[in-house]
């Protein structure tokens, strides 16, 4: 029994995790309730059936490794390897085939806090000091947005414009789950001016 926590109904509904679960028509548990989540572990199965949160790493065999072509890890091995070095608030990149529409999505390690724990325990002031826990950063290695900052950075790795896509790459994920980005006024910024571009 597949399952994903969050604040409010809106943001568990348009979740990027829930995108390949969707795309099967599998069923996934939407907890709203801060609580719930804390207590699903101590359960662990329902009438024999697992409970698994699908935003850990391991929630499913869907994104394994083994469904990503060799040819593919290979042309995005170098972009992976900058994403992991310019950005040291996630404890790994790697390439996803979870994700159908989306170009990011922030996952938490299979024994760590998720990041709806995190935010309840610091709402009602039960946080401690560097609980936070470093997620692991997956991308889509067929989304056009990550196909264009990948082959940005196989012409120019130190392009100004490159750094600046991975760090709205990265808002992009925290806010896709419920998280604030760390920089408002930057992101904004980035935000007025793509749009700019665009019109």
């Amino acid at each position: 029994i597949y399952y994903l926590a969050g604040e409010s109904r809106a943001q568990v509904e348009f979740s990027p995790l829930l995108e390949s679960y969707k795309s099967k028509q599998q069923d996934v548990l939407l907890l709203l309730d801060p609580i719930d989540e804390f207590s699903l572990p101590y359960l662990q199965d329902y009438k024999g059936k697992k409970l698994k949160g699908i935003d850990r790493i391991d929630s499913t065999k869907s994104d394994s490794d083994a469904e990503i072509l060799e040819a593919t890890k290979s042309r995005f091995a170098g972009f992976v390897e900058h994403l992991k070095a310019k950005l040291g608030v996630v404890s790994d990149v790697k390439l996803t085939s979870r994700l159908k529409e989306s170009p990011v999505v922030l996952v938490s390690e299979s024994g760590g806090f998720s990041a709806s724990q995190e935010r309840f325990l610091k709402k009602i002031g039960k946080a401690q000091e560097g609980m936070e826990s470093k997620r692991v950063l997956e991308i889509n290695p067929e989304h056009s947005l990550v196909i264009k900052l990948r082959d940005l950075h196989e012409e120019k790795a130190d392009s100004p414009k490159l750094q600046e896509g991975i760090e709205t790459l990265y808002d992009l994920a925290l806010l896709a789950e419920g998280s604030k980005v760390q920089d408002l006024g930057s992101f904004m910024k980035r935000v007025q001016e793509a749009v700019l571009k665009g019109l």
